[in-house]
């Protein structure tokens, strides 16, 4: 295992989803001794083996000047001029300009040629997880997957889609694309030229060679029918997996009082994306069956908290909800799930949230919109609620149903630890992929 070289491939190196899969499997391939590199879009870490795609220094003169100025400007003004300076980036290549006003996917990201540089003899595997965040040119997939083994972890359907991250009720790519129903889908195109996007992405996976994992089954079923299939030398299922070590139960009070939370009410957590640009976050019909509860109970004791970004419904200004703000540390997180009387996970589209398991071993019941990967992790009435998404009305009914029968949601809660603490352990995930990594390596 010493003698292995790995480079890991994110959209940033420190967050939650795929950066905390990507950078555990990394951090853990450290500690064993394995020479690793982190090569990320955008890096939020001071380790020196995380490395950003050098797309800055393989631009233009003119445009490479105003990315190191942009990259000074962010520390100090991240919302102001250094969206100006980004944009004038834009205007001295307006190859890419153009595209992105016809709704052609960016590919022009040339760090993209260098990745297998990151380590100083040829790396042993490549294994990427997000390429859909602005720093990956997908046309390199081909001659990078034929030099050294590459698996891609499929955390949405990006790759095989003419542009958004999940389809919800669309399978026009299994076709070609085109005739988009949403545009505005993340990651968002300006027109529709998703047919274009589409054949583009087939003709690189054509070329290419690729291991593909998924922590659903439902994205690798999807991935086998789509344009993926031309690539794959083998799929796998291998759930993400959570720290149980930080995510336990805990004493509901200590933590209330620990977090300045009231400690005689009803609480329900819902934890929301940090940009508006996550589209399939369904914070609405959570806002709409919460008041419609907190209206039914008569009591100002029902309390809503929301962690993280909200949608357009603004609902801080709503009676009932308190907003603390986006939670970094997971010790916090953990806090907050032992804090609550209930966990509400309301999407129109996900594919194996990890905040359910953490929720699940943290003793807190959770309800949770039907949908992507989301029954594969709760067994609907036994370890968790499963609802029709976008249903208010039967949301706010399994909510109460909750408050009123409280010994059959801590019932509900204790399966659902014993089912986490067996199955989605980090330990057990970490195994799986090295696991399948020795393999891939024994047999080329």
């Amino acid at each position: 295992m010493r003698s292995w070289g790995i480079i890991f491939v994110n959209t940033v190196d420190y967050d939650g989803g795929a950066a905390a899969i990507a950078r555990s499997l990394f951090e853990h391939a450290k500690r064993s001794g394995i020479v690793a590199r982190f090569a990320v879009g955008r890096k939020n870490s001071e380790c020196p083996d995380v490395i950003p795609v050098p797309n800055v220094r393989e631009r233009r003169r003119v445009t490479r000047l105003l990315l190191e100025r942009m990259a000074k400007v962010e520390q100090h003004d991240p919302r102001g001029a250094s969206k100006v300076v980004a944009g004038l980036a834009k205007m001295t290549e307006p190859g890419r300009l153009i595209n992105r006003l016809l709704g052609v996917e960016d590919f022009h990201y040339p760090g993209t040629k260098h990745l297998l540089e990151l380590i100083d003899t040829r790396p042993t595997l490549i294994h990427a997880h997000n390429l859909h965040g602005h720093f990956f040119d997908l046309r390199f997939l081909p001659r990078i997957s034929q030099t050294v083994p590459t698996m891609i972890t499929l955390h949405d359907q990006w790759l095989f889609t003419g542009h958004c991250a999940y389809s919800i009720d669309c399978r026009r790519w299994q076709e070609g694309c085109g005739k988009c129903p949403d545009l505005s889908r993340y990651p968002a195109v300006k027109r529709d030229a998703t047919a274009k996007n589409w054949r583009r992405k087939r003709d690189i996976f054509q070329k290419s060679k690729l291991f593909i994992a998924s922590p659903a089954q439902w994205l690798i079923a999807d991935a086998e029918l789509s344009i993926l299939r031309n690539a794959i030398i083998e799929s796998r299922v291998i759930p993400n997996g959570i720290d149980l070590s930080v995510f336990r139960p805990g004493d509901m009070w200590s933590a209330r009082r620990a977090l300045g939370l009231p400690e005689d009410s009803f609480i329900i957590l819902h934890i929301g994306a940090k940009s508006l640009r996550f589209s399939y976050k369904d914070y609405s019909t959570l806002a709409k069956a919460f008041q419609h509860l907190r209206s039914q109970m008569m009591t100002s004791k029902l309390l809503l908290l929301v962690l993280g970004g909200i949608d357009k419904g603004n609902l801080e200004e709503q009676p009932g909800v308190i907003r603390p703000g986006h939670v970094a540390d997971p010790l916090t997180m953990a806090m907050y799930y032992r804090a609550s009387n209930i966990f509400v996970h309301s999407t129109l589209a996900d594919t194996f949230p990890t905040t359910v398991l953490e929720a699940m071993a943290c003793g807190t019941p959770v309800v949770a919109s039907k949908v992507g990967g989301v029954p594969e992790q709760i067994q609907d009435g036994s370890t968790g609620f499963l609802v029709r998404p976008q249903d208010p009305a039967v949301l706010a009914r399994t909510l109460a149903f909750l408050t009123e029968n409280q010994d059959k949601a801590r019932q509900v809660a204790r399966r659902a630890r014993s089912r986490v603490k067996r199955r989605y352990g980090r330990e057990r995930m970490i195994r799986d992929y090295f696991d399948w990594y020795a393999e891939i390596m024994h047999n080329n």
